[in-house]
C-alpha cells in the first residue's frame, strides 16, 4: 500500500510540474486572437521559430511571420 501512495504521490508531482505556468495572446496574421499554452505545440503546428516566438512573447521583436503578442497572462496553479 505504501509504494502506491508514493507511486501516486510522484504522478501527481509530474503533473503539477507538467502544469502551464503562464499563457500567451498572440494576434493571428488574419486578426484573431489566439491563446498560447504551449509554445513548441503552437510552433510546430503553424511553422514558427521556437526562437523568434519567444522573442516575440518577451518584446524583443514586435512580430513574427504576421503574429503578435497582445498579453502574458500568469495562469492560476492547481493544489
Amino acid at each position: 500500500i505504501r509504494k502506491i501512495k508514493e507511486a501516486r504521490a510522484k504522478q501527481t508531482e509530474r503533473q503539477r510540474l507538467n502544469e502551464p505556468k503562464t499563457a500567451w495572446v498572440l494576434l493571428s496574421p488574419a486578426g484573431d486572437r489566439i491563446i498560447v499554452t504551449n509554445r513548441k505545440t503552437f510552433c510546430d503546428e503553424h511553422n514558427l521559430s521556437k526562437g523568434s516566438l519567444s522573442k516575440l512573447v518577451r518584446g524583443v521583436i514586435k512580430q513574427c511571420k504576421g503574429w503578435e503578442h497582445v498579453a502574458t497572462v500568469p495562469l492560476q496553479r492547481s493544489c
